[in-house]
């Protein structure tokens, strides 16, 4: 998968999988701020890209990087719920 236009490969992937959880829809916006040109797509697109540069200076193993930026990609997606729970 990958960049396919204005899309990026969390935008495929729920795409294939027909993951349709307003929350994920809403990440995916966040990420795809971060991950294609559209870096003012969100609010929070730029610090999510500042946070997977660094991570990709960090680590050398893909592996540790994956691990290390879960914790911000499961934040975000909680933030994500709660925005979709507000009246």
């Amino acid at each position: 998968m990958g960049n396919h236009g204005d899309e990026c490969s969390f935008d495929a992937i729920l795409n294939k999988y027909e993951l349709t959880d307003p929350a994920l829809r809403r990440l995916a916006l966040i990420v795809r701020g971060a991950d294609t040109p559209a870096k003012d797509l969100t609010p929070q697109s730029q610090g999510l890209g500042a946070i997977a540069e660094g991570s990709r200076l960090l680590y050398d193993d893909d592996h540790a990087q994956l691990a290390a930026e879960s914790v911000f990609y499961d934040a975000l997606y909680r933030y994500c719920q709660g925005q979709e729970e507000r009246p």
